[in-house]
């Protein structure tokens, strides 16, 4: 079976990451894997870790006749039978490649985001009669995709739940957070990995850590900020000068490894305002690091509030902050939390059982 992985994302984030596991566990499943993505896309910094051949063509708008023929060529190079689109922007590539070439493959979305057009060129594309099966990674965005389809469409929705493959993820003894962020060894760190996008809400973060530091005194703590610096980033720069807060955060950057750090952070904080289903999180439950959430998106079908996680409501900072110090002093809660947590992660969330119920679909569309 050859699948074609339509990714048209530019940077790296969740999706990218989670592509890179499908592939993986595809491969181990006798599934051929092809990447169709641009060629200043980052995935072509990934080519050791990817198990499939990437086609990376010039970045072109989404009906450029220019792509709408690369696409054409590769589905037609490769024999594809199933083209996997992961990003909005390749299902009006694909639609208008398959109404003038008439591709002889089917093809499948995968939805992993809450954010939902309504125009009429979003309705238009998503309700494509090409378009066989839509995968969505919680029942939350299942819930709110299907307001954009016609009746007619609902059956092709259905959730698949992201993975992980966790031969990767083994503790990593090269890294040393105190000393390659020179934070002191006695602080207690509270770990975010998260890009400066407006979905992510990192003012809520900055604003627990100032309710821990400069209401509550508690002094002995360090947040690490991990995640691509976008044009937000001076504005959350300038918040934790203000509340003078500089020496208890440090923000990153983008890490290309920055997973490697998830297991030595003491707690892990989710601030989002909207989610899917993180990835973060996962990583977290398996490196038994205990999770502090907000309640977005698809996150509380996966984080039970005490059972394996802790969950407060979007931007209730206070909550966010009285939770963290919850689990730092409660050792028989934090214990039972991450217990739960991991073996959650092991019994459903591993990348082979993602494979599986993926090539299920690819199957069923294939029989159609």
């Amino acid at each position: 079976m050859n699948i074609l992985h339509l990714s048209s994302n530019l940077k790296f984030g969740g999706s990218e990451q989670q592509l890179i596991y499908l592939i993986d566990a595809l491969n181990k499943n006798q599934v051929t894997s092809y990447v169709f993505c641009f060629e200043d896309s980052i995935l072509l910094d990934y080519v050791g870790d990817i198990k499939g051949k990437i086609i990376a063509v010039p970045n072109n708008k989404a009906y450029s006749k220019t792509l709408l023929k690369d696409l054409r060529n590769t589905v037609l190079d490769y024999k594809i039978d199933v083209i996997h689109i992961h990003n909005g922007k390749f299902v009006l590539t694909y639609m208008l490649c398959d109404i003038i070439y008439k591709l002889p493959c089917k093809t499948i979305f995968s939805k992993k985001d809450m954010s939902t057009s309504s125009s009429f060129l979003s309705k238009f594309k998503y309700n494509y009669k090409g378009i066989k099966k839509i995968t969505c990674v919680t029942e939350a965005i299942k819930t709110r995709f299907k307001q954009l389809l016609y009746p007619k469409n609902h059956h092709k929705l259905i959730v698949v739940r992201d993975g992980l493959n966790l031969n990767d993820l083994h503790y990593n003894n090269d890294k040393d957070i105190h000393k390659d962020f020179h934070i002191p060894e006695d602080k207690i760190i509270i770990g975010n990995v998260a890009n400066h996008v407006d979905a992510k809400d990192l003012m809520t973060l900055v604003n627990a850590l100032d309710h821990i530091v400069n209401v509550l005194k508690v002094r002995n703590i360090h947040f690490l900020q991990i995640g691509r610096f976008t044009d937000f980033t001076e504005t959350l720069k300038s918040s934790v000068k203000e509340k003078g807060l500089e020496d208890y955060i440090t923000f990153t950057d983008f890490l290309k490894e920055g997973f490697k750090y998830t297991a030595q952070f003491d707690v892990f904080l989710m601030s989002s305002k909207s989610e899917g289903l993180p990835l973060t999180i996962l990583e977290s439950f398996y490196y038994k690091v205990p999770v502090v959430s907000t309640r977005a998106g698809g996150i509380p079908e996966v984080v039970v509030d005490k059972e394996n996680g802790l969950l407060s409501n979007i931007k209730d900072y206070q909550d966010l902050a009285e939770n963290i110090l919850l689990l730092l002093n409660d050792e028989k809660l934090r214990n039972h939390i991450v217990e739960n947590a991991c073996k959650l992660v092991i019994q459903t969330f591993s990348a082979d059982t993602m494979a599986k119920q993926t090539i299920s679909v690819y199957n069923e569309i294939l029989s159609i």
